[in-house]
């Protein structure tokens, strides 16, 4: 089977960024309060009329062009831009402060998940070294060798270290489903590096 691929901190907070239905709608946010920025400068539609013929002199092919913009009372709308600028910049905050909490989500859920990963496969390597040493107890003691209390000893300690692995992969699911739900991905095809 090929290895799963790495998950690196950076890599997960970018998906988390990416995927995040917040982030989505704090730029939807921005856009429509940028849209309403336009619309204050654009009150009412721009007039051009289009006049030719004799207008001022002699000559009966004379054209004139004229281009006239309402923008209503000058206070009004400035103080209406500013409320806009200001109703922009609030929609811009809003936004840092939802990537803020992406990145420390995001980040303690890796960190847990990782830090799960390592610890699985400690366990996996102790639990592998108590089943070798439960088997070379269990030959010497079916060849009298040894003592059957050193494995029951044994069989005791493997079982303890299984039952901490068993205890650990419960907790790594679950971390790896939070991190999961944080990414919005569906299709889980992640390891963690060992940290």
């Amino acid at each position: 089977t090929p290895a799963q691929p790495l998950l690196s901190l950076e890599e997960a907070v970018k998906l988390g960024m990416e995927n995040s239905y917040d982030v989505q709608q704090a730029d939807l946010a921005i856009q429509e309060e940028q849209a309403k920025k336009g619309q204050v400068v654009l009150r009412q539609p721009t007039q051009v009329t289009y006049t030719r013929g004799q207008i001022d002199g002699e000559v009966a092919s004379d054209y004139q062009w004229q281009i006239m913009q309402n923008l209503g009372s000058l206070p009004s709308v400035l103080y209406e831009l500013k409320a806009a600028r200001a109703a922009i910049q609030s929609a811009e905050a809003a936004r840092e402060t939802q990537l803020r909490e992406i990145r420390l989500q995001v980040g303690l859920a890796w960190n847990a998940w990782a830090s799960l990963e390592t610890q699985l496969t400690l366990l996996d390597s102790i639990q592998n070294a108590y089943m070798q040493r439960l088997d070379v107890i269990n030959r010497r003691v079916s060849s009298g060798a040894s003592d059957l209390f050193l494995a029951v000893q044994a069989e005791r300690d493997y079982l303890h270290v299984q039952t901490q692995y068993r205890l650990a992969f419960g907790d790594y699911q679950t971390a790896t489903r939070k991190l999961q739900e944080l990414l919005v991905i569906a299709d889980w095809k992640y390891r963690a590096p060992l940290v």
